[in-house]
């Protein structure tokens, strides 16, 4: 480090390495060289430095620098109330609408035993599953671009495009403040069933089509088949979740193992592939949208008419209701002294928030369940052994978002 126009006492050797996974200094390794592979993920929301250390073009050691996207929402989240929190919540994948703050507002739910109307449960299933699939179409584009295959990528782009035109147009909000403790924030608009339902048959499943077609092949396959490959010991080791774990055959899914809102009532299917290498994820996430296009296709006669916020508007007729309105959506809900887990199911996996209440409406703590953060401790070990041109396919198909990860 050179400060004020004078040397570092360091020597010149000790500037031109890096400390490498507590092996020491990555220059003092005889056999063998490293190189920086470039942030990724490079198509993704935040970065993560890889250091690899090469035998030729083979990958002998990785190591993952993890925290740059370190924001401490965390401790943010003891300073604010239960109204203010969704909006920071959401900041964890802004990529992904909806992911980040329903985990939140589900433990605060459950803290205070609020009971959430049907019609707000579905409403928050519904554009959940929407979400969904852009983002799983988002990671098989980044995949199918990062093997080579630029047309799918871009394909896949634009339809997540349309599903974010979709998305505006039926809540007509920002995204980070939708879904509220109690429900939601206002309903969806007038013909909101129709356009999801035509979407859903007509919109998608053309799309879907050819990007099976487009990147499914030989090429795509010599790629990904055998790269990358996860065990069922070691993904149940690590705590992986999502895609990410039912491509190694673990069959866990919190919508159907622990439902929460609407999902008891739909009672999704829950495909597994075993291979747990990068293909057998590239198909789970396939048969994860058509998951989910079942889901929405199953909802949409269910929905109810009724409220849509465990705070009923008929309650503010009283000065009396009106005031207690107004403290919530103000001052924020109290929470209870007590503690809560609750879990929801992301495109990246289990995102759970552990909840402690105090009576305030501040939480007193809040810790995220990453579902990306054991990702990355099984990165490094599956890497050992792969060429360095597929370090970037492993990393893709494993579809980490490091904002999710840091928090």
């Amino acid at each position: 480090m050179f400060r004020f126009g004078r040397k570092s006492p360091r020597t010149a050797k000790e500037l031109d390495c890096r400390e490498f996974g507590g092996g020491g200094m990555m220059t003092d390794i005889a056999d063998g060289s490293f190189v920086n592979i470039a942030p990724e993920p490079a198509t993704g929301m935040g970065i993560c430095r890889l250091v690899a250390q090469l035998d030729g073009e083979k990958v002998t050691r990785l190591d993952a620098n993890i925290g740059f996207s370190h924001r401490g929402i965390e401790k943010i989240l003891e300073r604010v109330n239960t109204a203010q929190a969704p909006v920071w919540c959401d900041k964890l994948s802004r990529n992904v609408p909806f992911s980040g703050g329903y985990a939140f507002v589900l433990a605060a739910e459950k803290l205070a035993k609020i009971e959430v109307p049907e019609r707000a449960g579905q409403i928050r299933t519904l554009l959940s599953e929407i979400a969904r699939v852009s983002a799983l179409l988002t990671m098989t584009g980044n995949l199918a671009r990062d093997t080579g295959n630029s047309t799918a990528g871009a394909i896949a782009a634009k339809a997540c495009q349309r599903i974010d035109a979709l998305l505006q147009a039926i809540v007509q909000t920002p995204f980070c403040t939708y879904f509220r403790v109690g429900g939601v924030a206002h309903d969806l608009a007038d013909g909101f069933a129709q356009r999801t339902a035509s979407w859903a048959s007509d919109g998608i499943l053309p799309v879907l089509d050819e990007l099976k077609r487009l990147i499914d092949n030989g090429i795509f396959r010599s790629r990904t088949q055998g790269v990358g490959s996860i065990g069922l010991s070691e993904a149940t080791a690590a705590g992986l979740t999502g895609d990410n774990a039912r491509a190694c055959g673990i069959k866990r899914d919190v919508r159907v193992d622990e439902p929460y809102d609407a999902y008891g009532a739909v009672k999704p299917d829950v495909p597994v592939q075993k291979a747990g290498d990068c293909y057998a994820r590239f198909k789970s996430r396939i048969d994860g949208i058509y998951q989910s296009l079942d889901i929405i296709n199953r909802l949409l006669p269910q929905f109810a008419d009724g409220e849509i916020n465990a705070f009923k508007r008929s309650e503010t007729t009283t000065l009396t209701g009106l005031s207690a309105h107004f403290e919530a959506m103000v001052y924020g809900l109290p929470l209870p002294e007590g503690e809560v887990y609750a879990a929801v199911e992301t495109p990246f996996g289990e995102s759970g928030v552990y909840l402690v209440g105090d009576g305030s409406p501040i939480p007193y703590r809040c810790h995220f369940r990453s579902a990306g953060f054991p990702v990355m401790q099984v990165l490094p070990k599956i890497a050992v052994g792969a060429d360095l041109l597929d370090v970037r396919t492993i990393v893709s198909s494993l579809g980490v978002v490091m904002t999710e990860v840091d928090r």
